[in-house]
């Protein structure tokens, strides 16, 4: 910062003391803008601009906070940012042009960072997020998402929450939950680009070959473990032959000795304590041949579905999707940003 100096002959330590030099009435320089504010710094205008956008896009003030903060971006006054000096910051008129340099009397506007929309548009979303209750009230159930519970996040593999936004110009999205709660904050995407691309990868595991084998051969897992049971417990109580792999467990006559009688019941009670994840993994295989057989009528019907029966047929096919950092094209999803982790 410029300090004048006002200078009138040898002075004395306590008068230098009880006359400070005086100060740069301008305060501190507003990042974005030179000292002045006839110029912008054009490094820090992008960043702002970039903000701009992931604000309006639904991306948090703490992701972008911890973005800069980790590439070594400082305020002007050389300390680290935090959220609440970047919100600050976001709704200053001065970057849209609306408030005058430091020139008095010329009345020369400051060079806008962005347009005066994208200000009107970022005091709207502050105001709202003010305003607005921070919890649903009592009996509003509020937006239901497709995908809740089934989108990891790529940096610490928490769940993303489904928001709905509090004013219109934002849209529904996903998005990790700050650090305070669990999360990183570290990715959000828009709801309905993640819905769009989950069901199309949704069809296209349906149609691949390979899953229709998979879904066939567990079929055939299945039947053939039903079967040995079956048939390890007809053997057991009418004492008919041998165990194939076990001769050692039967005996060759119509009795079955107690040492048999034991282990037959401890394979019992092993079969009946999985037996939640036998119905769980036979109903998942019913799904999965019943999405196999239906094909294309998938497609075709998937609109008139509703919210759950649409859920239940990815959760027959995906366990969940890692959502992947943004493209540096912020504007532009792609389907590549889901990375599934198929259920088998």
């Amino acid at each position: 910062m410029h300090v004048h100096e006002r200078v009138a002959g040898p002075v004395s330590l306590d008068a230098s003391r009880s006359q400070p030099a005086e100060r740069d009435t301008r305060g501190r320089r507003g990042f974005g803008h030179s000292q002045d504010r006839r110029r912008l710094v054009p490094e820090e205008a992008a960043l702002i601009v970039d903000a701009a956008h992931r604000v309006l896009e639904g991306d948090t003030l703490s992701s972008i906070v911890d973005d800069w903060n980790r590439r070594g971006i400082r305020t002007t006054t050389g300390g680290p940012w935090r959220i609440n000096a970047l919100s600050a910051l976001l709704i200053q008129p001065r970057l849209a042009g609306l408030e005058p340099t430091h020139d008095a009397g010329t009345g020369a506007p400051v060079p806008a960072v962005f347009d005066r929309d994208t200000h009107q548009r970022l005091l709207a979303l502050r105001r709202a997020r003010r305003k607005s209750p921070s919890r649903p009230t009592a009996g509003d159930s509020g937006r239901r998402y497709l995908l809740t519970g089934l989108l990891n996040c790529w940096r610490c593999g928490t769940r993303l929450g489904g928001i709905t936004p509090r004013t219109t110009t934002v849209a529904p999205h996903y998005r990790c939950p700050s650090r305070g709660a669990g999360g990183c904050s570290g990715v959000v995407v828009h709801a309905a680009h993640a819905d769009e691309a989950a069901r199309e990868l949704v069809f296209a595991r349906l149609a691949e070959p390979e899953f229709v084998r998979s879904v066939e051969a567990r079929e055939q897992t299945l039947a053939d473990e039903e079967r040995a049971m079956t048939s390890l417990v007809t053997d057991a109580v009418m004492g008919r032959r041998l165990v194939p792999g076990g001769a050692s467990l039967w005996t060759d006559g119509e009795e079955i000795d107690s040492r048999a009688w034991g282990r037959l019941k401890e394979m019992l009670e092993a079969s009946a304590r999985s037996g939640n994840s036998e119905v769980a993994r036979q109903t998942l295989l019913t799904r999965q041949r019943r999405l196999c057989d239906i094909g294309e009528g998938l497609h075709r019907g998937w609109d008139e579905m509703d919210l759950p029966a649409q859920r239940e047929t990815i959760e027959a096919v995906v366990d969940h999707f890692v959502v992947l950092p943004a493209p540096r094209l912020r504007n532009r999803f792609t389907a590549e940003r889901l990375k599934p982790v198929w259920r088998s």
